[in-house]
């Protein structure tokens, strides 16, 4: 016959709350794993405006180097810069760019996702618009989409 043992649900909430996975750090690691990620040097393999695909071609001389927390994109013709940071934390990830025209900062919500060799992220072209819920782009939305491979050597 076996015995019965009671503990008081208390108690197992108590202890089960120490070593349960979570909190600052959780995100922290998260961030650390994913910026680790992303940095390097990204081929753009297409690109999507409003639901309007820049042509290929075009799409594929575009290349954008992470290097920190710093987004340097170069067109060929000119190259910009901004910076950005990211909480893989939400679901989808969200990444927040901050751009400086004229001493003026303007901050675009976006998601993205990322992996050894691919990046994709999907934000609004204004700031103050709301943060786009998936990775596509249609007419009037507001959003890009943008899709990259790493650079291989």
């Amino acid at each position: 016959m076996r015995k019965l043992i009671v503990v008081p649900i208390t108690c197992v909430l108590f202890v089960g709350g120490f070593g349960a996975p979570g909190g600052a750090d959780d995100k922290e690691d998260a961030i650390k794993a994913d910026m680790k990620l992303l940095q390097g040097v990204w081929l753009m393999q297409s690109f999507e405006s409003n639901g309007n695909p820049l042509p290929a071609e075009q799409a594929q001389k575009i290349k954008v180097t992470v290097k920190g927390d710093k987004y340097m994109v170069d067109l060929g013709e000119r190259k910009f810069e901004a910076t950005f940071t990211i909480d893989p934390t939400k679901k989808p990830k969200a990444i927040d760019v901050t751009m400086t025209l004229n001493e003026e900062k303007a901050v675009t919500l976006g998601i993205y996702e990322v992996s050894k060799n691919a990046f994709k992220i999907c934000r609004t072209m204004e700031a103050g618009a709301e943060r786009p819920k998936e990775f596509s782009t249609k007419e009037g939305s507001g959003t890009v989409l943008a899709v990259y491979k790493r650079e291989q050597k």
